[in-house]
C-alpha cells in the first residue's frame, strides 16, 4: 500500500515533482494507513475468532440438539413399553372362559324361551328385583298378541363374577305373525343385560338399549 500511495501522488505532482513536506505527508498518510490496515486487520482477526466460537456453540447447540432427540427417542420407546404393558395387563384381565360360557348360555337360552313363548320358564329367568306387575302385563300381551323370531348377531362379556355380569348383545327381532289390531316394528337393538346371581344361576336384572335400528320387512335397515 505504501509504494502504491507515492506512485498517485508522483503522477499528481507534474514537472515541479514531489517536495520533501509532500513525502512526509505521504509516508505520514502511509503510515496512518498502515495502522488503520493493521487495526482492520486486527477487527477481522477478533471477527473471524468470534465466528469460530459462535460456530463452536452453533456445533455445542447441535450436540444438544442431538441428545434431545435421543433423549426423545428414549422417551418415544419407554410410551411404547409401557402401552405395550398396559395392553398386557387389560389381557391378563380378561372374562374367565368358564363364567363367559355360562353366561353366553343364559342370555341364549332367554331368547330360545321367548321365542317359544314358555311364559313361566322366561320370567323365572329375571332376578326378583326386575320382576313387576308391569312386566309381566307386558310380556303376556307380547306372547299372546306377537309371533317373534329372534336372531342374536352379536354378544360380548364386558365382565364376569361369581356375583354379576355384564354382556353386550346385538338382538335381531323379526314378526312372523301379529294379531289383528297390533302392530309391530323389526328392529335392531344393541343392549347391555346386567346379570346377577341367584340361588348359583345367572338372571336377568337390567336391561339398556343403546342403540336401535328399524328393519323392513326383509330385515334391511329403514
Amino acid at each position: 500500500m505504501f509504494i502504491l500511495t507515492v506512485s498517485m501522488l508522483a503522477a499528481c505532482g507534474g514537472e515541479e515533482g514531489t517536495s520533501d513536506s509532500d513525502v512526509e505527508q505521504v509516508e505520514a498518510s502511509t503510515d496512518e494507513g498502515t495502522e488503520d490496515e493493521e487495526e482492520n486487520e486486527e477487527d477481522t482477526t477478533e471477527e473471524e475468532m468470534d465466528s469460530e466460537e459462535n460456530t463452536e456453540d452453533s456445533s455445542m447447540d447441535d450436540m444438544s440438539t442431538e441428545e434431545n432427540t435421543e433423549d426423545s427417542s428414549m422417551d418415544d420407546m419407554d410410551t411404547e413399553e409401557s402401552t405395550e404393558e398396559t395392553m398386557g395387563d387389560e389381557s391378563s384381565a380378561a372374562v374367565p372362559e368358564e363364567l363367559e360360557a355360562e353366561v353366553i348360555a343364559v342370555v341364549e337360552e332367554n331368547l330360545k324361551l321367548a321365542e317359544e313363548e314358555d311364559y313361566e320358564a322366561y320370567m323365572n329367568m329375571n332376578a326378583e328385583q326386575a320382576v313387576t306387575e308391569q312386566l309381566e302385563a307386558q310380556t303376556q300381551a307380547l306372547f299372546e298378541n306377537y309371533e317373534l323370531d329372534y336372531e342374536l348377531e352379536e354378544i360380548s362379556v364386558r365382565s364376569a363374577s361369581e356375583e354379576q355380569a355384564v354382556v353386550e348383545v346385538v338382538q335381531k327381532t323379526m314378526a312372523t305373525d301379529i294379531a289383528e289390531g297390533y302392530q309391530f316394528q323389526n328392529n335392531r337393538v344393541n343392549a347391555i343385560h346386567t346379570l346377577i346371581k341367584e340361588d348359583g344361576e345367572y338372571k336377568f336384572a337390567q336391561s339398556q338399549i343403546v342403540g336401535m335400528q328399524n328393519l323392513d320387512e326383509n330385515g334391511e335397515p329403514m
